[in-house]
């Protein structure tokens, strides 16, 4: 592993220091499983999270006991109580 690896940059410091093309990582190079988790991820977060967004702003983290079936039901063993 490389010294640029395991240097942190900071600010703006990206935008002007030299990179070996080798260290540099885009969305192409996901392999077919890393896509699959990443779409999986999204279409939670789509399904699930998006429609509670205003109950999550206003701190209503209260989880009733249909939500309660509901993760029951998806594998999940935390119980959860605010």
């Amino acid at each position: 592993m490389s010294d640029t690896l395991n240097k942190t940059l900071k600010g703006g410091e990206f935008l002007i220091k030299e990179i070996p093309a080798n260290e540099i990582f885009s969305l192409e190079e996901l392999s077919e499983e890393q896509k699959m988790l990443r779409d999986s991820a999204k279409e939670f977060i789509d399904r699930e999270v998006v429609p509670q967004h205003d109950r999550f702003e206003k701190k209503r983290l209260r989880v009733d006991r249909r939500n309660n079936a509901q993760i029951r039901r998806n594998g999940t063993s935390w119980n959860y109580r605010s």
